[in-house]
């Protein structure tokens, strides 16, 4: 298929879309449900004393991972446009652009809250694949909460 940009070109962009990236970028933590980790199967139990007579064996280990992102804050919160996907942004939201890993952590299992410069948001939409020149990335939309 013919095309008004070389490969050197189409590369060229690129890297200077992934030099934005890390110019601009963001971390975002994205808390997923914790884990259950069992810490021994085989305690006895004291039967006729109620549920608090038998001793916990199981803690909670948090789960999450750090990413880099870029974030896009409306500058009136009141409502604005992301120009690209053509959405629309309502007081308290702001939209994320993260990379392959990310997203892919973000889709699998449930993801609690995103973590972001000390403020604490939940997706409220899909990922949105995005593709510059073959370099794909998604977006994200995530309201604040309280």
């Amino acid at each position: 298929m013919p095309s008004l940009l070389t490969s050197a070109d189409k590369n060229a962009f690129i890297a200077d879309y992934i030099n934005f990236f890390d110019t601009f970028k963001e971390e975002i933590i994205v808390w997923k449900t914790p884990k259950k980790v069992f810490a021994d199967i085989d305690l006895p139990a004291i039967f006729g004393y109620g549920d608090s007579s038998n001793s916990s064996n199981f803690t909670y280990a948090p789960v999450s991972g750090v990413y880099s992102g870029i974030v896009t804050y409306p500058t009136e919160q009141v409502e604005g446009v992301i120009p690209d996907a053509n959405e629309k942004l309502s007081a308290g939201e702001i939209s994320i652009d993260v990379s392959g890993d990310a997203s892919d952590f973000i889709k699998n299992g449930t993801t609690l809250v995103v973590q972001i410069g000390g403020e604490k948001f939940t997706i409220i939409s899909e990922d949105r694949d995005r593709n510059f020149l073959g370099y794909r990335f998604y977006t994200y939309k995530l309201r604040r909460s309280s």
